[in-house]
Protein backbone atom coordinates (compact mmCIF):
# COMPACT_ATOMS: atom_id res chain seq x y z
CA UNK A 1 0.00 0.00 0.00
CA UNK A 2 1.22 3.65 -1.05
CA UNK A 3 0.10 7.17 -0.38
CA UNK A 4 -0.26 9.26 -3.47
CA UNK A 5 -1.70 12.88 -1.91
CA UNK A 6 -5.21 11.97 -0.66
CA UNK A 7 -5.57 8.69 -2.67
CA UNK A 8 -4.22 5.55 -1.36
CA UNK A 9 -3.52 2.27 -3.08
CA UNK A 10 -4.39 -1.08 -1.71
CA UNK A 11 -2.97 -4.04 -3.20
CA UNK A 12 -3.63 -7.36 -3.35
CA UNK A 13 -1.38 -8.56 -1.15
CA UNK A 14 -2.00 -6.12 1.11
CA UNK A 15 -5.89 -7.08 1.94
CA UNK A 16 -8.55 -9.94 1.60
CA UNK A 17 -10.04 -9.46 -1.90
CA UNK A 18 -13.64 -8.33 -0.37
CA UNK A 19 -12.06 -5.30 1.48
CA UNK A 20 -10.28 -4.13 -2.11
CA UNK A 21 -11.55 -0.61 -2.65
CA UNK A 22 -11.04 2.76 -4.36
CA UNK A 23 -13.73 4.92 -2.40
CA UNK A 24 -12.84 7.37 -0.70
CA UNK A 25 -14.89 6.82 2.55
CA UNK A 26 -13.56 3.34 2.97
CA UNK A 27 -10.35 3.40 1.29
CA UNK A 28 -8.73 5.21 4.89
CA UNK A 29 -10.59 2.74 6.94
CA UNK A 30 -9.25 0.06 4.99
CA UNK A 31 -5.36 1.34 4.82
CA UNK A 32 -6.16 1.76 8.51
CA UNK A 33 -6.41 -1.70 9.22
CA UNK A 34 -4.14 -2.73 6.67
CA UNK A 35 -1.78 -0.92 8.26
CA UNK A 36 -2.74 -2.05 12.20
CA UNK A 37 -3.28 -5.43 11.13
CA UNK A 38 -7.19 -5.68 12.02
CA UNK A 39 -7.61 -6.45 8.75
CA UNK A 40 -7.44 -9.94 10.28
CA UNK A 41 -9.97 -9.77 12.14
CA UNK A 42 -11.97 -7.71 9.52
CA UNK A 43 -14.59 -6.43 12.34
CA UNK A 44 -14.12 -3.00 10.63
CA UNK A 45 -17.44 -0.98 11.36
CA UNK A 46 -19.35 -2.77 14.56
CA UNK A 47 -23.32 -3.38 15.00
CA UNK A 48 -23.32 -1.20 17.79
CA UNK A 49 -21.68 1.39 15.41
CA UNK A 50 -24.19 0.74 13.22
CA UNK A 51 -26.82 1.33 15.61
CA UNK A 52 -26.08 4.78 16.41
CA UNK A 53 -25.76 6.01 12.87
CA UNK A 54 -29.49 4.20 12.20
CA UNK A 55 -30.57 5.42 15.30
CA UNK A 56 -29.36 9.25 14.08
CA UNK A 57 -31.03 8.69 11.07
CA UNK A 58 -34.73 7.72 12.51
CA UNK A 59 -34.07 10.72 14.68
CA UNK A 60 -33.86 12.93 11.89
CA UNK A 61 -37.23 11.38 10.06
CA UNK A 62 -39.08 12.07 13.12
CA UNK A 63 -38.04 15.47 12.92
CA UNK A 64 -38.48 15.96 9.56
CA UNK A 65 -41.74 13.80 9.86
CA UNK A 66 -40.36 11.84 6.82
CA UNK A 67 -40.96 8.04 7.35
CA UNK A 68 -37.98 5.83 7.43
CA UNK A 69 -39.58 2.32 7.36
CA UNK A 70 -36.53 0.57 6.23
CA UNK A 71 -34.43 2.18 8.71
CA UNK A 72 -36.80 1.18 11.71
CA UNK A 73 -36.52 -2.34 10.11
CA UNK A 74 -32.84 -2.14 9.87
CA UNK A 75 -32.87 -1.02 14.02
CA UNK A 76 -34.90 -3.85 14.50
CA UNK A 77 -32.52 -6.40 12.99
CA UNK A 78 -29.49 -4.54 14.84
CA UNK A 79 -31.05 -4.82 18.18
CA UNK A 80 -31.84 -8.28 17.58
CA UNK A 81 -28.29 -9.54 16.61
CA UNK A 82 -26.69 -7.34 19.31
CA UNK A 83 -28.79 -8.74 22.14
CA UNK A 84 -27.69 -12.57 20.92
CA UNK A 85 -24.36 -10.90 21.35
CA UNK A 86 -23.04 -9.58 18.36
CA UNK A 87 -22.39 -5.88 19.23
CA UNK A 88 -19.20 -6.20 18.55
CA UNK A 89 -19.33 -8.04 15.17
CA UNK A 90 -19.58 -6.54 11.79
CA UNK A 91 -22.74 -6.43 9.50
CA UNK A 92 -22.90 -10.09 8.45
CA UNK A 93 -24.02 -10.65 12.41
CA UNK A 94 -27.62 -9.45 11.09
CA UNK A 95 -27.88 -12.91 8.98
CA UNK A 96 -28.88 -14.95 12.52
CA UNK A 97 -32.27 -12.83 13.36
CA UNK A 98 -33.19 -12.80 9.86
CA UNK A 99 -32.52 -16.39 9.76
CA UNK A 100 -34.57 -16.81 13.03
CA UNK A 101 -37.62 -14.59 11.82
CA UNK A 102 -37.64 -17.01 8.44
CA UNK A 103 -37.09 -20.09 10.19
CA UNK A 104 -34.65 -21.07 7.69
CA UNK A 105 -30.84 -21.12 7.50
CA UNK A 106 -29.38 -19.08 4.17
Amino acid sequence: MESRGRALAVSAPDVPGWLRARSPVILPVVARSVRSGACRDARLFKLEHMLKDVRLCLEEDQALGVPFPSAAHTREVLMAAMGMGHADDDFAAMIEPLQNAAGTKL
